[in-house]
């Protein structure tokens, strides 16, 4: 055997990690820990839940009492994750990381290193970002967090759209590109769940977060906070296997096999760990696809349970002396928008907004709109023809009103019209 040979045989034998780590590596990985593990057990996580009015009581102490903020801080479900609330969380957690790890540090000045919990360490992140990728994944298969363009949104001018609103029209007009998307997400989270693969997923997943993180970044879409710490996790997950990375992609090296440690030296709790394991990673993926399913099926029942529900363009409108063919004048109505079995909203060519709670009396072929901010109630006479529109005559603002509206469809839009093509003699571009 020639030296070269022997001293690869000796650097294969030698430990991937030192066995004494330096104070600073030390002190890092107790604030990585301590910031890592209240994040995932506190964001959309198993714990999350049980933990949110802990968490909730805390932050608003904390931004009330000890920030002092110019206007109190409250927490309103809004649906974005990049509220002033979310951001003193954050910034709450960073702070008591940072007190525990310098606790820990005065405590436990003598260990030689963290190697054991950094790998239990590693295992946490990795399933947290396999619970968020499944869950997103699935949503997006399904065609549930970016709907089709609704036919309020197809009537908007494209200018008047904020640059989320753009955003999900562009992904949500595609079921295909939002599936292709969902499965990618599905691809990486999945890859996460086994440690031989783990680094294929930390890849897969930091490259789908990327463009996630580009998008809540540049259409300002309020999940920012939580996009890029998803991302900053899969980064975490690929310097753990740094070297290995860096000979293939960038020394063109062969990259020596990954070391496998097990996380139990006892045979009888590896065993349990796998049997726990492939238990409850089909019971959630299962329960997942069960919860989208069902998701579906609200949204179906309510399509269905609501068969007045939807866009209707005005097209005769005869209040008094004010008729259609007039110029266009701010009480003339120009669509209506019947949201739910109570609620519709008549927009006006000024641009205003009237929202209305309506009871429908089908026996004697009544419509009553109540006006709750001015406490009026206007009753009509009314018609209803499933697919083709509504009609009805009444009194309004002390004048009779007659109205002629044609339901929308998503099919009379040219944008929903379009197809895809392999030959194109001239780009549809309009």
């Amino acid at each position: 055997m020639d030296l070269e040979t022997k001293q690869n045989v000796f650097n294969n034998l030698k430990p991937t990690q030192p066995m004494n780590w330096s104070l600073s590596k030390k002190i890092l990985f107790r604030l990585l820990f301590s910031y890592l593990f209240l994040y995932t057990m506190s964001i959309q996580f198993v714990l999350s839940d049980w933990l949110d009015s802990l968490w909730e009581s805390l932050t608003l102490w904390f931004g009330n009492q000890v920030l002092v903020l110019s206007e109190p801080l409250v927490y309103n479900e809004t649906g974005s994750g990049d509220s002033t609330y979310d951001y003193i969380l954050n910034l709450l957690m960073v702070i008591i990381a940072v007190v525990v790890a310098t606790i820990w540090s005065l405590l436990d000045r003598k260990r030689e290193n963290y190697q054991k919990l950094l790998d239990y360490l590693v295992i946490l992140v990795r399933y947290y970002l396999a619970y968020q990728m499944i869950q997103y994944g699935f949503a997006k298969v399904f065609c549930l967090q970016f709907p089709e363009p609704s036919l309020h949104r197809l009537q908007q001018p494209l200018g008047e759209y904020s640059p989320m609103g753009l955003a999900w029209a562009f992904v949500g007009y595609s079921k295909g590109f939002e599936i292709l998307t969902g499965s990618l997400e599905l691809l990486g989270g999945t890859l996460l769940l086994f440690r031989r693969i783990q680094t294929l997923g930390a890849l897969v997943t930091f490259v789908v977060m990327s463009n996630v993180v580009a998008l809540n970044f540049f259409y300002d879409i309020p999940v920012k906070l939580l996009s890029s710490q998803l991302t900053l996790m899969c980064l975490f997950l690929m310097l753990m296997d740094r070297r290995r990375l860096i000979n293939v992609f960038f020394k063109n090296q062969t990259a020596e096999p990954l070391e496998i440690r097990p996380v139990f030296t006892k045979k009888k709790w590896r065993i349990a760990k796998n049997v726990v394991k492939w238990q409850v990673i089909p019971v959630f993926i299962g329960y997942t696809i069960y919860i989208m399913f069902g998701y579906r099926a609200e949204m179906a029942a309510w399509f269905k349970g609501c068969p007045t529900c939807g866009d209707y363009t005005v097209t005769s409108f005869v209040h008094g002396n004010l008729v259609e063919e007039q110029k266009k004048e701010c009480d003339q109505w120009q669509s209506i928008q019947v949201w739910d079995e109570q609620n519709l909203s008549v927009e006006t060519y000024c641009d205003d907004n009237i929202d209305f709670e309506y009871i429908v009396y089908p026996d004697s072929n009544q419509l009553i709109l109540n006006y709750p901010e001015r406490s009026r109630k206007f009753i009509f006479d009314y018609s209803f023809e499933a697919e083709k529109g509504i009609r009805f005559n009444g009194r309004w603002r002390k004048q009779n009103l007659r109205v002629i509206c044609d339901e929308l469809k998503a099919e009379d839009f040219p944008l929903m019209q379009g197809e895809f093509r392999w030959i194109n003699e001239f780009p549809d571009n309009r």
